[in-house]
This record gives C-alpha cells, structure tokens and sequence, in this order.
C-alpha cells in the first residue's frame, strides 16, 4: 500500500489510519466492519490516484521553477498532499468525515466533467523552438497614427530606440488537448476549459492559450457551441462564479465587427495593412471587458501575429501618473472619451471608397431610430449618460474615466500599485478632465517605449487564446492572406467578451 503513495514508510501507520478510519465511519454509518474497510480501501485507491496526478503537477512546476521561469510557473491545483509530498503516514492523524467527503466529492466532480483536466494537458514548453520576431519601425504608427515629432528643444522626453525584436510572451500558460481526447465533445471541453480559466487566469499571469482544439472545432458554429459550453459551465454548484457576457460591442470609436453566432464575432474585418497596437479592450468605457476570448480558425500565410503586454511590465513615467492624479483629484475623474456616431442618412450620403470599412451610423450603433431610445441604449449596457445630438444628427457620447485602477478586483493585495488602464499610447490627441490636451511629446514617449514592454506569438489554427483585459494587452502586426487555391483560407479570428 505505501507504494502507491510514492513513500518509503513501513506498512503500519497505513494499517493504523485504515483501523482508525474505519471505525470512525462504523460509528457514523452503521456499517459492518467489513464493509467499512472496503469503503475506506476505495477511498484510498481513489487518493492515491489523486495524489499521483499531483505529483505529476509539482513535477512540471518545479520544472519551471528550476529554469528560472518564474513569470508562467503554473502552481498545481489544490489538493489534499499538494503542500507536502514527504508527509510521514505514520503520523498521520485520524482521517475525519470531512476529509473523506472532500476526497468523494472531488472524485464525483472528476466524473461529471464539470472539472478536472483530463483532456488538457499543461505544456510549459510549448514555446520552446519559436524564434522572436524582429521588429520593424513602420509598426510604432500603430493604428495609422504617426508619433509628435517635437524639436530637441521643445521636449524633454527623450526618443527611445526601437527594440530589436519582439520576444515571446514566456508569462504565457499553455495547454494542449492530448490526442487521445481530441474527439472529445464539445460540452466536455467547454466544461474542462473552463474549470481551468476559473483556477488559473486571475490567479496566474492574466494570459491563457488552449492549443490543438481544431480537431474539434471545425468552424464558427462548432466554436459557438464550445463557447456555450464554457460560459454556461461553473466549478460550483451556487453560481458564485458565473460569468457576465457582453452581447455587444462599443469600442473607443466607431468600428463594427461581423456578428456570427449568438455572441461570437470576427475580428479580422480591420484594415489588414495597419498594425493594432497593444491595449485594453473597451478601456475608455465605463464598463470594460474583463475577459477577452480569440479563436483562431484559419491564420494568415503573412503576418498577423498576436501582441501581448502586461500592464504591470508598464514603464510608465512618474510625470504622467502625477498628471492623471491630480486631474483627478480635482475632477473626479482624469480623461474624457468621446466617440461619435453620424446619421445614417449622412453616412450613406459619402461614396463607400471613402469611408471607413468599419464605420458605422448611430442607428446601426444603438439598433434604433429614436434618438431617446439611443440614449437609453448607452445608459444602459455601457453606463454612458452625456450623451448629445448636434444639428446634423451626428451623436457623441463623453464620458470622464481615472485612467487607472487601483488593483485588480481579483487581486488579494489592497497595497498594490495602480495598474495604468486608458489609450494614451495609441497615439490619438486625448482630452483631459479640465479640457486641456496630454502633453504631444509624453504621449509620444509613452507610444515608442510601450514595444519594449510588447511580446508576439503567431496563433495556428485550433489555438484559443484566453486574456484578463484588465492586466494583459492585446493588438496584431499587419498581414496578408495569400489564396492561391480553393483550400487556401483567409484569415479568421473569432472573439468573444465578457463583463
């Protein structure tokens, strides 16, 4: 028997515990001698099987930790030997009625498919062999925007070089779906995939990828499926976890992306020539995204890698807190967001060569034509209340935000410092809460020094990438589908939000 627990102890202290169990469930079941110590046997094959998968879990752990990589060392799930692999059995106190319901329950849990990660694998390697990409000047004019460009004597910021590449996210938690479960359905591996962002996105580095998954999910019907799955799936049985879904998209300005399935939308429907920079999705909204979800099912032949930036690894100068701080202190808030919407009538009045591809009216915005009800629309799912019309229709919506928050809503650390949440470093002139305009040549320091700070890794097919927008960035490089034949796919990422 000790064996099976990977100890070297004598036979007896395991005789002891299982003499001391099972008298202790005769007392509280009623059950015969014999049968209680087959109940408790069971319990024990059933812990040592539990005990042996979190072995296997320290294993990879320490492995990391060993290597020096501490950032992306994923601690093993709780269990009942996790914390001490040399324990002495035979010290081992009686077993209580709660430990042995813990163990059942967990097993029941197993065996449902409502947790555990039988079909996922966790790969701390799986990076290893990607080489960084180097980088190219043209991309700091994220978003099309080109940094001020100020004389020697009219800043005092200096110009930071460009980096040399863009190295690999190596804070990124990877897991694969093992071969063997890759006809798995689509229920089990919504319910698996999410046990696992519940344990470890908030709790880890903020940045997910499951990987292999297109040997289930075939299209964006398959994923909107998987999607279900994973949204209605909870590791508890009283809701306490349950996830918050945007149905809808408001960006910081007026793009749209192709709604597919229920709440999944395309997001390859940008100008594929420019580069998305890194950011926060919907951080000049009063209610931003906290989870960020990318499906991709097919990538582009040329480009398109996916750019990662942790908020925390943020250099951002002391000047430019000061100035957000003291905004506001003042104003109750330190920048104001505007975004406009034009009349429907007036936008199709524009030939369409000449708009933007993604620009859209107030009513497609709002899906209405009373302007009443417009407003009602940002009140209500964006928390948007100065909402105004002008004499041509066009609508714009203000609203004042800190430009920070103070900690993570997960984090257990009331003293941690701010983590800096807006779009400064985009590039875009950005109006203060007293209406005066960012300092041009800070902005333009903070939209250089940000690729320093940048990571990249393309996505393949079948990879889900899982992102708390509340501490990791997001953005793309350009890319360029290449079809030469019927089998050539462009490119196709889905995504999905939630609040």
């Amino acid at each position: 028997m000790s064996s099976l627990f990977g100890h070297g102890e004598a036979s007896g202290g395991v005789s002891q515990v299982l003499q001391s169990a099972g008298g202790m469930l005769m007392a509280a079941t009623g059950l015969s001698s014999a049968k209680a110590v087959q109940s408790i046997l069971l319990l024990f094959v059933l812990t040592a099987l539990d005990f042996s998968n979190l072995q296997d879990d320290n294993q990879a752990y320490q492995h990391q930790l060993n290597n020096n990589n501490t950032a992306s060392a994923t601690p093993p799930p709780a269990g009942l030997y996790h914390h001490n692999q040399n324990q002495n059995f035979t010290n081992t106190p009686q077993f209580s009625l709660e430990i042995i319901s813990t163990i059942s329950k967990n097993h029941k849990k197993k065996d449902s498919g409502s947790s555990g990660n039988s079909l996922f694998q966790y790969n701390p390697n799986a990076l290893e062999g990607i080489s960084p990409i180097p980088f190219q000047d043209e991309w700091i004019n994220d978003f099309n925007i080109a940094p001020y460009q100020s004389s020697p004597s009219s800043s005092s910021w200096p110009t930071p070089e460009s980096p040399k590449q863009l190295d690999l996210p190596d804070y990124l938690q990877v897991f694969d779906l093992t071969k063997q479960q890759q006809s798995s359905s689509l229920r089990t591996m919504g319910q698996q995939a999410r046990h696992l962002i519940d344990q470890h996105l908030h709790q880890g580095s903020g940045a997910m990828l499951f990987r292999n998954l297109h040997q289930t999910i075939h299209n964006s019907s398959d994923f909107a499926t998987f999607w279900e799955h994973v949204v209605l799936s909870s590791n508890n049985n009283n809701n306490d976890n349950n996830w918050n879904i945007m149905n809808d998209h408001l960006s910081c300005y007026n793009r749209k992306r192709q709604r597919l399935y229920g709440q999944v939308d395309r997001v390859d429907t940008d100008v594929p020539a420019i580069t998305i920079g890194p950011h926060n999705e919907h951080s000049c909204n009063p209610r931003p995204s906290e989870k960020i979800f990318f499906y991709a099912l097919h990538t582009a032949a040329h480009g398109g890698e996916s750019l990662l930036r942790r908020n925390v690894d943020m250099q951002v100068p002391s000047e430019a807190w000061q100035l957000l701080e003291q905004q506001h202190a003042r104003h109750g808030g330190a920048l104001t967001f505007t975004r406009s919407y034009p009349d429907a009538t007036k936008l199709l009045s524009v030939p369409k060569e000449e708009r933007h591809p993604t620009e859209m009216s107030w009513q497609e915005r709002c899906h209405t034509n009373s302007t009443q009800k417009a407003k009602e629309y940002f009140r209500k799912h964006h928390g948007i209340t100065n909402v105004t019309f002008d004499q041509e229709g066009t609508l714009t919506a203000h609203n004042l935000l800190p430009g920070y928050h103070h900690h993570h809503e997960h984090s257990t650390n009331e003293n941690e410092n701010p983590v800096w949440f807006n779009r400064i470093d985009y590039g875009f002139p950005v109006t203060m809460a007293d209406g005066s305009t960012f300092p041009l040549d800070l902005q333009a320091y903070l939209k250089r020094q940000k690729w320093h700070e940048t990571t990249a890794l393309k996505l393949q097919p079948g990879d889900w990438l899982v992102l708390d927008n509340r501490r990791v960035q997001h953005g793309r490089l350009p890319y360029r589908d290449a079809i030469v034949s019927n089998s050539d796919k462009p490119r196709q990422l889905l995504v999905t939000y939630t609040a």
